[in-house]
């Protein structure tokens, strides 16, 4: 029996102690390129910031309604008062 020798070739020491092997070319294949695009900026904003502008504050109020209801239906409109709170922001006025 003869030992094959090693699918690879030794190019160079590396500076980490192990050497750094480079396959051989192989035949047939043919090398492919992937080109990544990056369509927009990913904005990261804060708590409390504004998602459209990125400057603003976000400040809550609560609806007209929200207080009427709340008034006329004490204990059930206090909770429809909570849920119908308006989150606008302070720069751009964007509602949320």
């Amino acid at each position: 029996m003869s030992s094959a020798p090693p699918p690879y070739e030794v190019t160079q020491q590396s500076s980490y102690g192990y050497d750094q092997t480079q396959a051989p070319p192989q035949q047939g294949h043919t090398a492919q390129t992937t080109t990544v695009i990056a369509t927009s900026p990913t904005i990261v904003v804060g708590p409390g910031r504004c998602g459209a502008c990125g400057q603003g504050i976000i400040t809550e109020s609560y609806t007209i309604l929200g207080i009427v209801l709340a008034v006329l239906f004490f204990p059930l409109g206090v909770i429809c008062c909570l849920m119908m709170t308006e989150r606008r922001c302070g720069a751009c006025g964007a509602t949320y």
